[in-house]
C-alpha cells in the first residue's frame, strides 16, 4: 500500500517532478494534497498515464542515441525533446491528481491601516484549526498535532519548531494566553509521540529536529497562564516531555544517535540529521550541491561523500539556520560555497547553551543530582573552550578529530549565536563579569546596525550582500528577542531598548512600504528588503508579528514577558 506521503517525497514520480524542475519552488510537491486522498490509484494511474504512455518516445530517443548518423550536438536536442514531453505529460499527471499549494502571496491580507492592525489581523488568517490539520493530513505529508496552532505564513503552513516559540512570544504579550497552551500542549505531543519535535510537522521532516525551545516554552507558558502551570498533573506530563526530549538530544533515546558528542570527557552537542539522503523539500538544491562538489556518485547508498553532504545540508537544517557561513568552510579566494558545508563537525555555542538551559531546569524540576552535575560540567566546558577573549564572544568549535578539549578550533565566523549566553543565563554577575561586560560591549560595536541585530559579520566578496540568508546584511526576529531578552536579563536595559526600537522602526517601515510583515530584514540597509538563501523572503510572518508585538510591550514596560510574573 502507498501512502501520500511515500507518492509525493520518494519514488520515480517524485524525482522526475523534482528534477524537471515542474514548479520553481521544490517544496510544492511535497506540500501537495492527493486530491481523493487514494495514493495506491495515483501511483497506478502514474505507471498507466505517464510510464506507459512516454515508452514509445523513450524507444525513439534510445534508438537516436545509438545512431552514428547522429551529431552530438543532435542527439542531445534530442534528449531535450524527450525531456519536454516527459515534463509536459507530468505537469498534466500532477494537475489532475494533486493539489498543489495556492502562491504563497494569495489571500494574505493587505491594506490594514497600520502596522499593529495588520498582526492583529494576521493572528486569525495564520491559524490553522485541529480540523483543517488533520483533514489535509490524510490527503498528504502534514503531520497533525491535536490542537491549534499559528502557522509562520508564505510557503509555511506547518506547525514549525523554533518559528512556534518567537511567535508565542508575541501571543503571550498580546494577551492570547489560550494559543499559547494550545501551542504549549502539541510540543508535548510530538515529544510523546515522537521522542522530539521536528524541524517541522511534516513527514518529510522525520528525521531531524530543530534548535530546542521547550524549556523556554514551559516559562512562557508559566508566565502567560499560571492557573493552568498550577495543574500538578499537567506540569508533571510537562517534564516527562522535557526529559525526554533531553534524552534524544543525549543519544539516550535508544533510537536517535549522533548528537552528543564526547569531548575530552564532557558530553556537549552537535547538529544531526537521522536521515543522509537529499531533503525532499530542497531536491533539487542538495542534488545541485553534489554536482557543484564534483561528485561522480550523487547517491548516497553508494557513495560516502555524498551521504555527509545531505547529512550535513539536513543537520544545517535541524540548526535553523539553513544556510550559513557558520556551516562552511572558506575557500582560496574567501568565497563560501554551499557544497562545502560541515555542520556535523561543529559544537554550536547557541545549541550548547540551550541544552544547558534544559539541564538546569531539569535539575530544578526533578532534584536529580545527574542534571545538575551535567549542567555544571557543560558551562565550564563552555567558558573553557568556546570563548574568544580577543574578540569578546563566544564562538562556534570544530569537534577535534582526537576527542580531546583544550584549544577547540574555532570556525571563524562570528555569529549572532554568541548571545545565546546571556540568552540562557549561563553567566552570572559574580563569576562572569568580565564576560557580560565583553558580550554587551561586542553586540553593540559589532553585531547592531540601523535595524537591529545582523546574524552573521560575512559580507559577500562581490558586493551585492547577499549570499545565504542566514548572514549579513540580513536580521531575524529571533535573535533580536534573544539579544533583547539576553541583555535585559542582565540589567542593559537600554541596550536591549535600542535593539527593540530599531527593529520595531525596520518592520514599521517596510510594512508602511509593502503593506507586509517579512520572514526576514535588511538591517544593514534600510532601503534594500533582505535576499538570499533558496527561496524569497517569506511574508506572513508568525515570529516577526510575534516578536514586534513583544518587544513593544518591552520598551512599554521594561521586562520581558515570558519570565514569571515578578521576576
Amino acid at each position: 500500500m502507498t501512502t501520500p506521503s511515500e507518492l509525493l517525497t520518494s519514488g520515480t514520480f517524485f524525482q522526475l517532478f523534482q528534477l524537471l524542475r515542474l514548479e520553481p519552488d521544490t517544496k510544492a510537491l511535497v506540500d501537495a494534497l492527493i486530491r481523493d486522498g487514494d495514493a495506491d490509484s495515483a501511483a497506478a494511474a502514474f505507471d498507466q498515464e505517464v510510464v506507459a504512455a512516454v515508452q514509445p518516445h523513450l524507444a525513439a530517443l534510445t534508438a537516436a542515441l545509438n545512431d552514428p548518423a547522429l551529431s552530438a550536438e543532435r542527439r542531445l536536442v534530442e534528449v531535450a525533446l524527450f525531456a519536454r514531453r516527459l515534463a509536459l505529460l507530468l505537469k498534466a499527471f500532477a494537475s489532475d491528481r494533486f493539489i498543489l499549494p495556492a502562491s504563497p502571496d494569495e489571500g494574505v491580507v493587505t491594506g490594514s491601516a497600520s502596522m499593529d492592525e495588520h498582526i492583529e489581523r494576521m493572528w486569525r488568517q495564520l491559524e490553522r484549526t485541529p480540523q483543517r490539520i488533520a483533514h489535509e493530513a490524510q490527503r498528504g505529508t502534514l503531520i497533525a498535532p491535536p490542537e491549534a496552532y499559528i502557522a509562520p505564513g508564505g510557503r509555511f503552513w506547518e506547525l514549525f519548531y523554533w518559528d512556534s516559540f518567537f511567535t508565542a512570544v508575541g501571543l503571550a504579550a498580546s494577551g492570547r494566553a489560550a494559543m499559547v497552551a494550545h501551542i504549549a500542549h502539541n510540543f508535548v505531543h510530538l515529544i510523546e509521540t515522537l521522542g522530539y519535535i521536528p524541524n517541522g510537522a511534516r513527514t518529510y521532516f522525520l528525521g531531524r529536529s530543530q534548535t530546542p525551545y521547550t524549556v523556554f516554552m514551559f516559562d512562557l507558558l508559566r508566565a502567560a497562564a499560571p492557573q493552568l502551570w498550577g495543574d500538578v498533573v499537567l506540569r508533571r506530563r510537562y517534564v516527562a516531555a522535557l526529559e525526554k526530549e533531553y534524552r534524544f538530544w543525549m543519544d539516550q533515546d535508544g533510537t536517535h544517535t549522533g548528537r552528543a558528542v564526547s569531548v575530552g570527557g564532557v558530553m556537549l552537542n552537535r547538529h544531526w540529521s537521522n536521515v543522509a539522503t537529499p531533503r525532499p523539500e530542497g531536491y533539487n538544491e542538495d542534488i545541485s550541491a553534489a554536482f557543484a562538489k564534483g561528485l561522480d556518485d550523487i547517491d548516497p547508498e553508494t557513495s560516502a561523500e555524498a551521504a555527509q553532504l545531505y547529512r550535513d545540508l539536513r543537520a544545517a537544517c535541524e540548526s535553523g539556520w539553513d544556510f550559513s557561513t557558520r556551516w562552511l568552510v572558506r575557500d582560496f579566494a574567501g568565497g563560501y560555497s554551499l557544497h562545502s558545508i560541515r555542520t556535523t563537525q561543529i559544537l554550536p555555542i547557541d545549541l550548547n547553551c540551550q541544552l544547558y538551559s534544559y539541564e538546569r531546569r531539569l535539575a530544578d524540576t526533578t532534584g536529580k543530582l545527574a542534571y545538575r552535575d551535567a549542567a555544571e560540567r557543560r558551562k565550564a566546558a563552555i567558558l573553557a573552550n568556546f570563548w574568544d577573549e580577543d574578540l569578546g564572544w563566544f564562538t562556534d568549535r570544530l569537534i577535534p578529530a582526537d576527542g580531546r578539549t583544550g584549544d577547540l578550533e574555532p570556525t571563524g565566523v562570528l555569529s549572532i549565536a554568541g548571545v545565546y549566553p546571556l540568552f540562557c543565563e549561563l553567566l552570572t554577575w559574580k563569576d562572569d563579569a568580565h564576560l557580560i561586560e565583553r558580550l554587551a560591549r561586542t553586540l553593540e560595536t559589532r553585531f547592531l546596525f540601523p535595524g537591529g541585530v545582523v546574524t552573521t559579520l560575512i559580507r559577500r566578496a562581490d558586493g551585492e550582500g547577499f549570499g545565504e540568508q542566514w548572514d549579513y546584511p540580513n536580521g531575524w526576529a529571533p535573535h533580536q528577542w534573544a539579544a533583547v531578552a539576553g541583555l535585559a536579563q542582565y540589567g542593559y536595559s537600554d541596550l536591549a531598548a535600542k535593539i527593540a526600537i530599531r527593529f520595531v522602526d525596520l518592520a514599521r517601515q517596510v510594512y508602511d512600504r509593502t503593506g507586509k510583515m517579512m520572514e526576514k530584514y535588511n538591517v544593514a540597509d534600510l532601503s534594500r528588503l533582505a535576499g538570499g538563501g533558496e527561496y524569497k523572503s517569506q511574508e506572513g510572518f508568525g515570529w516577526t508579528n510575534g516578536v514586534v508585538v513583544a518587544c513593544q510591550r518591552y520598551l512599554r514596560e521594561g521586562k520581558t514577558f515570558w519570565l514569571p510574573a515578578g521576576a
